[in-house]
């Protein structure tokens, strides 16, 4: 059996820079993915963060509302509320 030798490799620039390329490449592309998980992270933790927001704005609104403010009032509140939900949704 022969013995391994530590020999240099010989240099091949064109090797090495098809390598350097191909790792650029590999990088933009981690970069790429990476920003697209985040976002779509993000919308999930959007609608999240508005469920929340909504649950917590039902269950407080005796700090938001005065207690002498009419029904009519209230609903015209609850359809203008409706209506940037609906357009929330539709984009």
């Amino acid at each position: 059996m022969e013995r391994r030798r530590n020999r240099p490799v010989k240099y091949d620039r064109e090797l090495v820079g098809k390598t350097i390329t191909a790792m650029q490449r590999v990088e933009e592309i981690r970069q790429s993915r990476q920003g697209r998980h985040w976002e779509g992270r993000m919308r999930k933790a959007a609608k999240v963060q508005l469920k929340n927001d909504k649950k917590q704005l039902e269950q407080e609104i005796h700090l938001v509302k005065a207690p002498h403010v009419k029904e009519a009032e209230r609903k015209k509140v609850r359809q203008v509320v409706e209506e940037v939900e609906a357009e929330e949704m539709s984009e």
